[in-house]
């Protein structure tokens, strides 16, 4: 019996294929995450001072164009015209609500800090505050004249004994110590002022004066001088 051509079928059934990729035929793997793009760095841009003085004018239209009541301020038109006034450089977002915000919270706290510090009263000079002292003038500096020794005596009788005072009655203002020192002096050289305590000088004879006579008698001179 003739057989036909054999054919193998153990072989091809049993010959080893390429392997299978199931991560590749599942329908339900989830698909390879994309790489995102790289987002632009916002750059931050400085504002100017012609832009921030129209910032400061369309706020203050924008409020007088309301009620008093209704302070609401609408930032959208005051971002459109702040960008069609000033647009932005090329490849720059214009400016966002936020910042334009931002910018006038900042501006608005700059000038309430300012007007507080302007109506802050002088310091207290009587503190001896250090703005105080830099406006006196020592007597090292500036000696004291005849006028001003006449101006110490003269507070001197309306305010005995307050430096203090005194001194910042004087113009140009002298210093406490100062003053206390230069009146001391003052009262030593005039025995005539009511708040001296220093005696005054005794006072002698110019020897150009004759002696009054005495009752002695030029008889009995010798006798005189032997007693």
């Amino acid at each position: 019996m003739t057989l036909g051509p054999r054919h193998d079928i153990f072989y091809e059934s049993t010959s080893s294929p390429e392997p299978y990729s199931f991560e590749a035929l599942s329908p339900l793997s989830p698909p390879a995450p994309a790489t995102p793009a790289p987002r632009p760095r916002a750059t931050h841009r400085r504002w100017l001072a012609e832009e921030t003085e129209l910032l400061r004018e369309l706020v203050a239209s924008g409020k007088r164009s309301r009620a008093p009541l209704r302070s609401t301020i609408h930032w959208a038109p005051i971002v459109e015209e702040l960008a069609r006034r000033f647009p932005p450089p090329e490849g720059s977002p214009a400016r966002s609500k936020n910042q334009v915000q931002g910018q006038w919270h900042y501006i608005d706290n700059l000038s309430a800090s300012r007007r507080r510090a302007s109506l802050q009263p002088e310091p207290n000079e009587e503190k001896g505050s250090l703005s105080s002292n830099k406006k006196r003038i020592s007597s090292e500096e500036q000696p004291f004249t005849r006028e001003e020794d006449a101006e110490l005596l003269a507070l001197d009788r309306i305010w005995p004994g307050q430096h203090k005072r005194m001194a910042r009655a004087m113009l140009p203002q002298r210093r406490t110590k100062d003053v206390r020192q230069r009146l001391e002096h003052l009262l030593s050289l005039s025995p005539s002022s009511s708040t001296s305590t220093v005696p005054p000088p005794p006072r002698h004879r110019p020897h150009s004066q004759p002696h009054s006579a005495s009752n002695v008698d030029p008889k009995n001179l010798f006798q005189c001088l032997r007693t």
